[in-house]
């Protein structure tokens, strides 16, 4: 099952070689198979360690916009979500970015 976004938006799934010839991909949706490494990274933070799988999965599907890093072995590594009007405003929530990863590009 993949998860579908309301999103004008369209970022093409990337993948960029970044210093120490790390492989990221960027997305902006999640497939099921990204589900329980998404939910390992969101629940690490202090205002994310309370909500349920289930509650963060139904998350992404009312998100107007996410953008998710995954790494070469399809972790997701990375993770913001945004709502907005697609016109005048834009709100960034829950900038996540694995502390292992924290600070190569």
């Amino acid at each position: 099952m993949t998860i579908k976004y309301a999103c004008k938006i369209h970022i093409k799934t990337i993948q960029a070689v970044v210093g120490e010839k790390m492989q990221y991909q960027w997305l902006n949706r999640l497939e099921q198979k990204h589900h329980q490494s998404f939910f390992e990274l969101y629940t690490k933070e202090w205002w994310t360690q309370s909500r349920s799988y289930d509650d963060a999965i139904n998350m992404l599907v009312h998100c107007d916009l996410i953008i998710a890093c995954c790494d070469v072995q399809d972790r997701v590594i990375g993770f913001v979500r945004v709502l907005t009007d697609y016109t005048f405003k834009a709100l960034i929530f829950d900038v996540i970015v694995d502390e292992s990863d924290a600070g190569r590009g």
